[in-house]
Parts: structure tokens; C-alpha cells; sequence
């Protein structure tokens, strides 16, 4: 026998702006040990055209990138993988066909995170690699499309923002063609600057004692300060403005020469350092130093935590129903019943457990969280405060996911039910409706007592609820409940049976 034995690994893909990164790693002795790391320049956000669409030899670059994160993938679980898309693939969304053939091209499901996701995933990385160190923590991340600025004193981050400028899109739109102005400086480092304002109150209130910056920009102006010694140890404001000085002396960055800069950072400088001085300036930081932690290692942590319960996302459900006064009772009920119906069903209708069962339990435990709104309507003002709120941990497919089984627990069943949702939750979408919808039905009394005592059985197309004999007439409102969910599902491909066992 082998005295060897393989360890379990997990793989993190980001989806940037600029690049592309895949880390593989594994959990050894409580931390993260990483194996591998491929990172690929793609130039997505720049390739997005006016109209929302995607230029196909950019299109082609990242797939073929995708190919072979693939490839290097291979033995890895699906479920110890996660893939996000940040900005770029927020901004495709009107267009969903690259989307598919990505997926198609990694593998595996792409997630498309929310701005404010997608910082407190690069806060969860940079704590880490800080060895979780306590106290306050300030981390900024410039992105090709977006700039993060979050702050926290734990695990979690108090304060998490995302803001619609990066070093690729300001570059494209203050120095177009590579052109090298000092009003163009001015007017980016302006804008940005205005854009922080807004934010630096909360920041500020919530305080930090470290701060750092992350991700590719900060790490190629903390390279090319170093280099040329106009700075060591982080990014301070005399040294981006001994850069800003010097990129000045040219006219187009095509000419530009200066010790540190690598060729692939040559577009994107001038919009990143005018974003990293207003940073600077409004944050009102000496010196900020930097980390090579980013987003894929919050993935990470992240996805190590929900492989060993550790889910962020329960935590959010929790949080969300004590802050709109769901009924804990009620939605215990419910919750039981769901997944009671969920184990007669989930083989015959090919359910998985460790992705299917949390968001029916999730979707049972927020059912009535509209109902802080009005009862009348309440499963659509519940679905809204769930798109909404941009709970933590989910990423913006997931939300709408919960979303939606929250709006559809009552009333008809449109025809075109799960049109809106990512094409691998569609097909499973009803299969987690049911189980909801004969929860809610079940428990319409409120009460431990409110229902016969159903047996649950089902086959490929068919749930069945066994009732003990005489429940037709012991309860009556039940019955007619049943019956009219029964019809709800005349037009889709499951069914409802009721039977009355002797």
C-alpha cells in the first residue's frame, strides 16, 4: 500500500479586464499553499465596442486562453473550482452568446460578480496573505475597467466599493492613441478624484490602520518607482509625480522610455497612474504599500470556506432575514419541509446536493422577506429586496437565482419561467421551484400542526405527496391548496400527485 496519498486541490479564475489568472492550490495545515499560477494579457475591457459588443479577435484571444486554463484544470472537481468575471463581463451582459462559449471553452460555470463582490473577494485575499492579522485594513484595487476601495476589521469588510474607472478605460478615454497632454493628466486625475469623493466620508469613518494597495496597476507603478529610485517599500505621491513628470517629456507613450515598464503596461500607464495620484490625494496616504494578493486569492479562501461550511452566503441569508424581521419559526417550517420534498426528488430529477440544497433552504429561509413591505405582493417586493441588496458571497446570477424562486413561491408559473436566469440554472430552476412552492402551500396555517403529514416520493416528472387516509376530509383547505398547485404546473414538464394512502 501507497504511502502516498494525493492531496485535494482547488482552482481560482479571474476573469479581469486586462488579464486573465488561474491559481491552482491546496489547504495545507490550515493555510493556503499554492501549486501553480498561469496569468495571460487579454485585453478584454478594450475590446467591448460601443455598442456593447465584443471585438472577435479579442473574443478569440480569451477563449483560447480559456482552452487552456482548461487543460491545466483537468482532475480538478467542479465544485472545488470558481470562476468570476469582473467589469468586462458585467459589461457583456446585454450580449450573453460569449459568455456561453466561454464557460463552454473553460469548462466549467463563469460567475458574473457585482463590483461590490468582487472587492470584498480582493479584501478576503490580501487579509490572507497578511496572515489574517487583526486590526483595521484599507485595500485599493485598480483594475482594467473598475477601482475597488475597501475597508474592514475582521474577516469580513465593513465597507466595499466599486467604482466605474480603471487603468484600461481611462487610458482609452483620456489618452486616446497613446497621446501624452498635461491638461489630459489633469482632467483624469480630476474625474477620478471625484469619483472617490463621494466615498472617502464613509472610509474615513470607518478608519484603517494598514492600508494597501493591489493588483496589476499598483505592482507595475511600485516597480517602475523602484526602479528609477524615485521610491521603495509602496507607491508614494512624490513618486507618482516624478513619473507623471517624466511620461510628460514625450508626447505619445509609444515613445516613452523609463526603467520598470513593460511593454504589455505600456497602454494602460498613464490612465493607472492618474487614478493611483487621485487615490493618493483623496485618501490622504504617505505611503501605500502594496500586495501581490489579489481577487483570485480571496476565490480562494472563499471557496475553501464554503467546501467546509464556512459559506459566506449563509451568513448573508442570515444577516438579511434578521434585518427585515422574517418569522424565524415560519421559515424553519417551511425550510424542513423543502428539503424533506428535495430528498424524494433529488435523484430522479438529477440534484446535486452541495450546489442545489443551500438555495432552497436559502430561498425557504427568505420566502416572506417582502413582507416588511406589504403582504399584498410580498413574493415580488421579497424578490426585489434580494436583487437588490448584493448580499456578499453571491455572485449576480446566484442572486437572481434566489431571486426569482423567492417571486415565483406563489401565483401562476409563466411559460417562460427561468428565461432570465444563466443557462445552466434554467435547467434546474423548476426542479428547485416545486419543493418551495408545496412547502409554502403546506404551511399556509402557520402552525406545527397545519398539515397531514405527508410521504414524498417521485419519479423523473412527478412528485408525489401521500397523505394518510381521511386528510381529504380532516383538511379540506389543504386539498384545495394542493389541487390548484397541481394546475399551476399543467403547462410545464413536472407534475404534482395527490393520493390518499389506505
Amino acid at each position: 500500500m501507497s504511502l502516498m496519498t494525493e492531496v485535494a486541490r482547488v482552482g481560482a479564475v479571474d476573469l479581469g479586464s486586462n488579464s486573465f489568472h488561474l491559481v491552482v492550490a491546496q489547504e495545507s495545515q490550515g493555510r493556503i499553499q499554492v501549486v501553480d499560477r498561469i496569468k495571460e494579457r487579454v485585453g478584454l475591457g478594450a475590446g467591448i465596442q460601443r455598442r456593447g459588443q465584443l471585438d472577435e479577435e479579442v473574443a478569440e484571444r480569451a477563449l483560447r486562453c480559456l482552452e487552456r486554463f482548461h487543460e491545466r484544470l483537468r482532475g480538478v472537481p467542479h465544485r472545488r473550482i470558481r470562476a468570476v468575471g469582473t467589469k468586462a463581463f458585467r459589461d457583456l451582459r446585454k450580449h450573453p452568446d460569449f459568455h456561453e462559449r466561454a464557460e463552454h471553452a473553460l469548462g466549467c460555470r463563469i460567475e458574473v460578480v457585482s463590483g461590490e463582490e468582487e472587492a470584498r473577494l480582493i479584501y478576503l485575499g490580501v487579509r490572507e496573505t497578511q496572515g489574517g492579522a487583526g486590526g483595521s485594513m484599507l485595500v485599493v484595487d485598480i483594475g482594467g475597467g473598475s477601482t475597488e476601495l475597501v475597508s474592514g476589521d475582521g474577516a469580513e469588510p465593513k465597507v466595499a466599493e466599486s467604482l466605474s474607472m480603471g487603468s484600461s478605460s481611462y487610458s482609452l478615454r483620456f489618452f486616446p492613441d497613446g497621446e501624452l497632454k498635461k491638461r489630459n493628466f489633469t482632467r483624469a486625475v480630476l474625474r477620478a478624484r471625484n469619483q472617490i469623493k463621494p466615498i472617502r466620508g464613509t472610509l474615513a469613518k470607518q478608519g484603517w490602520e494598514r492600508a494597501f494597495g493591489t493588483s496589476g496597476t499598483f505592482l507595475a507603478l511600485a516597480k517602475i518607482l523602484e526602479a528609477n529610485d524615485w521610491g521603495t517599500g509602496g507607491i508614494t505621491a512624490s513618486g507618482l509625480q516624478r513619473l507623471r513628470d517624466t511620461l510628460l517629456d514625450f508626447s505619445n507613450m509609444d515613445e516613452v522610455e523609463v526603467e520598470g515598464l513593460k511593454e504589455h503596461r505600456r497602454g494602460v500607464l498613464p490612465g493607472g497612474l492618474a487614478i493611483a495620484q487621485a487615490v493618493l490625494e483623496e485618501i490622504a496616504v504617505e505611503r501605500l504599500p502594496v500586495s501581490d494578493a489579489a481577487l483570485r486569492e480571496g476565490l480562494l479562501v472563499d471557496l475553501l470556506g464554503r467546501l467546509s461550511d464556512r459559506d459566506v452566503r449563509a451568513d448573508s441569508v442570515t444577516h438579511l432575514a434578521k434585518r427585515f424581521y422574517v418569522e424565524e419559526a415560519q421559515a424553519a417550517r417551511v425550510a424542513k419541509t423543502a428539503q424533506a420534498v428535495f430528498e424524494a426528488v433529488r435523484k430522479p430529477w438529477r440534484l446535486s446536493k452541495s450546489r442545489d440544497r443551500p438555495f432552497l433552504q436559502w430561498a425557504a429561509e427568505l420566502h416572506e422577506i417582502g413582507l416588511v413591505i406589504s403582504h399584498t405582493g410580498f413574493h415580488r417586493h421579497g424578490a426585489y429586496l434580494i436583487e437588490h441588496s448584493d448580499p456578499p458571497g453571491f455572485s449576480r446570477d446566484e442572486t437572481r437565482l434566489l431571486g426569482e424562486l423567492i417571486r415565483l413561491q406563489r401565483r401562476r408559473i409563466p411559460r417562460d419561467v427561468g428565461s432570465n436566469l444563466a443557462p445552466g440554472m434554467r435547467r434546474r430552476f423548476l426542479r428547485l421551484l416545486m419543493p418551495l412552492r408545496v412547502a409554502v402551500r403546506l404551511h399556509r396555517g402557520r402552525h406545527e400542526d397545519d398539515q397531514p403529514g405527508f410521504d414524498f416520493t417521485a419519479d423523473e416528472h412527478t412528485l408525489v405527496l401521500h397523505g394518510p387516509a381521511g386528510w381529504r376530509e380532516e383538511f379540506p383547505l389543504t386539498e384545495d391548496n394542493l389541487l390548484a398547485e397541481a394546475r399551476a404546473w399543467r403547462d410545464h414538464p413536472l407534475h404534482l400527485e395527490l393520493r390518499e394512502d389506505a
